[in-house]
């Protein structure tokens, strides 16, 4: 697998880490679309495909699921800060309704 992450890189003038994330692209990809005993004739043949199908399939739901961590603090975020614009609104308007009645109070 190194050999193909090697070629990937020197051919595509990419940096090995970003090679390596192709290679486990393409890998998914072809695990997801090839008939299994295909892939894993395909995988014999380059060595190590299929566990870096397997890593790249980890890493995608580790990443799904820090995005979904990441989108529910956001959202709770965004929620607390309507509920301090709320509040803060609604404090300006008794106070400007306050102002108001108390003027109004003077005038009769």
């Amino acid at each position: 697998m190194d050999d193909l992450i090697k070629l990937v890189s020197e051919k595509a003038g990419i940096s090995r880490d970003q090679a390596s994330k192709a290679v486990d692209t393409v890998t998914s990809f072809l695990k997801e679309k090839l008939p299994p005993d295909t892939f894993d004739q395909l995988g014999k043949a380059v060595g190590g495909l299929g566990d870096m199908a397997g890593d790249a399939a980890k890493t995608a739901g580790k990443t799904a699921e820090d995005a979904t961590n990441v989108a529910d603090d956001a959202a709770k975020t965004v929620s607390k800060a309507a509920s301090d614009v709320a509040d803060t609104v609604g404090g300006l308007f008794n106070t400007a309704k306050d102002a108001v009645s108390g003027v109004s109070g003077q005038k009769s």
